[in-house]
């Protein structure tokens, strides 16, 4: 447990957020449970991914970053009810209360939140040969595109799937097409850090993520800073991809919030994605990249360089 966890345990309240280590994550989480902590503050993302009960929860704002836009977003009805849901749980509680602070601007919305019925989604689809010719359609669209990126092998005249140790490893990691065939196209046996950290700006999960013009001048700043170097165009997308990796392995204080949002964004997909190349290069049997794609995993999960 880290010194700042422990100076904040006996007034009754501690911080949840991602750039704490995972044993200290999880110890909050356990106090928050047991009651030995009474009020715990969250992020934003983790707030909708720990599962936690509270007899009260309050949100502070209704907007929310939202990289793909690369602006500031109004939360959705159903992200609110998700963080509201939480209070006041039939097995732990009574009843429960839920606050929303916002501004007066945005007031008329969250009401809106609060007294708008969400849609009931139902199937009510009937056997049709039109759309049963379509649905066969689409999968063998489908299956083609696949097979031409190699995830699987499809047999197109009888219909039969072979699954890869490509499509294994995009399947066990949770990857995209882009993404898997991007990394199995431009993975080399000559590969160092440089181009690892490219590879890995090249990911198709960031492709909204974009550069605005307050982020320009601590961009340049920030590249810098970072140990290995970036060899494109600060105004590439991909070299924010690339540099906001590296400011958070470096525990480097960011300035903008649209900044630190995108680097949360980045950073919680950063040691699942970069699995995936070390995975394909095992299967290859080249050793020396495969050690540097696992020593930078560690890296991101240590949240420290190895030097």
């Amino acid at each position: 447990m880290n010194n700042d966890l422990k100076d904040l345990l006996p007034y009754g309240f501690a911080i949840h957020h991602a750039g704490m280590a995972r044993v200290d994550r999880e110890l909050v989480e356990i106090f928050f449970t047991d009651g030995r902590i009474q009020v715990l503050v969250f992020t934003t993302a983790l707030a909708w991914g720990v599962n936690q009960h509270a007899h009260t929860v309050i949100i502070k704002g209704s907007q929310i970053y939202n990289p793909e836009k690369g602006a500031w977003t109004e939360l959705g009805p159903l992200d609110v009810m998700q963080m509201l849901g939480r209070a006041g749980r039939p097995q732990y509680d009574y009843y429960g209360e839920g606050i929303i602070l916002t501004g007066r601007g945005e007031l008329a919305y969250c009401l809106s939140l609060m007294n708008q019925h969400l849609p009931i989604e139902t199937d009510m689809t009937k056997r049709d040969k039109s759309l049963v010719e379509r649905r066969a359609d689409l999968i063998h669209s489908a299956a083609t595109i696949l097979d031409k990126s190699n995830p699987v092998n499809y047999n197109r005249k009888s219909g039969y799937f072979q699954v890869t140790d490509l499509g294994r490893i995009a399947s066990y990691y949770y990857v995209s097409l882009g993404t898997i065939s991007t990394y199995n196209e431009h993975l080399k046996s000559t590969m160092g850090d440089i181009d690892l950290c490219r590879l890995f700006s090249l990911s198709e999960e960031f492709k909204y993520v974009t550069i605005i013009q307050d982020e320009k001048m601590e961009l340049v700043k920030l590249l810098d800073r970072v140990p290995i170097p970036v060899k494109e165009s600060s105004e590439e997308p991909s070299v924010k991809i690339n540099v906001l990796l590296q400011a958070y392995i470096s525990q480097l204080k960011l300035e903008g919030l649209s900044l630190t949002s995108d680097m949360v964004f980045i950073t919680q997909s950063a040691g699942r994605l970069l699995r995936a190349p070390f995975e394909i290069v095992l299967k290859k049997g080249w050793p020396q990249l495969a050690e540097k794609a696992l020593n930078l995993c560690k890296m991101i999960n240590k949240h420290m360089w190895s030097v």
